[in-house]
């Protein structure tokens, strides 16, 4: 059975710096504050930098370090609103999903 899936950014091969794929992921994460339901997915072959692409390194922060970030910036800039956050992170291999959070 045949699946269509939308993309709204795709990184290729090069990849790029951080920050530059931020840039794609920061809409969603503002999306999200405002109420609407947002996934980054990082997919690749083993190796291909998918956990860098998501975790970064201490002195490079990638996706996620990055999205907390704007998500406490915009909490502490905004006290009178009460928050409820919630993170999911999960592996998906071999059709199993694994919990990272766990």
């Amino acid at each position: 059975e045949a699946h269509r899936f939308s993309f709204d950014a795709v990184a290729g091969e090069e990849g790029g710096a951080q920050a530059d794929l931020f840039a794609h992921a920061r809409p969603l994460v503002l999306s999200a504050l405002s109420g609407g339901h947002a996934c980054v997915l990082a997919y690749g072959q083993t190796g291909s930098g998918k956990t860098h692409t998501m975790v970064g390194s201490e002195g490079c922060p990638g996706v996620v370090p990055r999205a907390s970030d704007l998500v406490w910036d915009r909490i502490d800039a905004t006290p009178q609103t009460e928050w409820h956050v919630s993170l999911t992170a999960v592996e998906l291999h071999n059709d199993l999903f694994r919990d990272l959070l766990a």
